[in-house]
Parts: C-alpha cells; sequence; structure tokens
C-alpha cells in the first residue's frame, strides 16, 4: 500500500472519530436543552394553575370551612384548575393522583425536576411545587 493511501485512511479515521465524539456531545446536550424548555414550559403552566387554585380556595367561605370539607374543596378545586398529569399531595400523602402512574414515594423527589424511568422504556418527567395559597400541599406534575 502507497503512503498516499494509508495517509488518507488515517486522516479519515480522525475526521471519523471527531465526528462521532461531535455527535455525542450534540446528542447530549439536546437532551439536557429539551429537558430544560420542557421544564420551563409546564413550570409555566404550573404556574397559571396554581394561582387559578389559589384564588378559588383563598376565598372567605373557604376559611369558615370545617377540616373535612375544606379537603373535599380543595381536592374538587383541584381537580377542575389542574386537570390530567397533575398530583396533590400533602405532607407524604397523595391525595389526588391524577397522573397515569402511582406516587408511591413523594419523598424521593427533590430539587426542580426529577426523570423518572418507568417499565417499557417509558420516562416520567416529575416536577413539584408548592401550591402557594396553602403551603402545606404540594402540586406534581408528570409527564
Amino acid at each position: 500500500m502507497k503512503l498516499r493511501y494509508k495517509l488518507m485512511a488515517v486522516l479519515l479515521a480522525a475526521c471519523a472519530g471527531s465526528f462521532a465524539v461531535c455527535a455525542g456531545f450534540f446528542a447530549l446536550k439536546m437532551n439536557t436543552f429539551t429537558i430544560q424548555m420542557a421544564t420551563e414550559s409546564h413550570a409555566g403552566q404550573m404556574e397559571a394553575r396554581d394561582y387559578v387554585f389559589s384564588e378559588m380556595v383563598t376565598d372567605t367561605r373557604f376559611d369558615s370551612m370545617g377540616d373535612i370539607a375544606k379537603e373535599a374543596y380543595v381536592k374538587y378545586q383541584f381537580g377542575r384548575c389542574f386537570g390530567n398529569g397533575y398530583a396533590l399531595l400533602k405532607d407524604q400523602e397523595c391525595l389526588v393522583n391524577l397522573t397515569e402512574f402511582q406516587i408511591l414515594a413523594p419523598s424521593l423527589y427533590a430539587g426542580e425536576y426529577m426523570i423518572q424511568h418507568l417499565k417499557e422504556g417509558q420516562t416520567a418527567l416529575m416536577m413539584e411545587r408548592q401550591v402557594s395559597s396553602l403551603p402545606q400541599y404540594r402540586g406534581y406534575y408528570g409527564l
């Protein structure tokens, strides 16, 4: 084999290797960017829904309700305001779960978001937000 062909083969291998490294780096960055955009989008949605929910549960009638009536009212209004894909938790107990999966250990979710791997290759994006008008409640979004 001539020297020219050997040099071309080495250069071609170097180019292919650098392309593979760049493609891997790009895929990793794209994954991070996609997750960031999804969390920002859903955080905005949660904020808007939380505002409407807070307006409904801070009514003057809400303060005069008993504990059982308050909890039933909160559950009802949460279902109306948030809808599918959301869950309402109080302490470590799931009060309302409108997601497609069970929330077994809410204490494990920490931070702005968490990626939960489900069976059959499914992945869920879990986001937590404290309900602004009711500090003892937390809302979760699962995508």
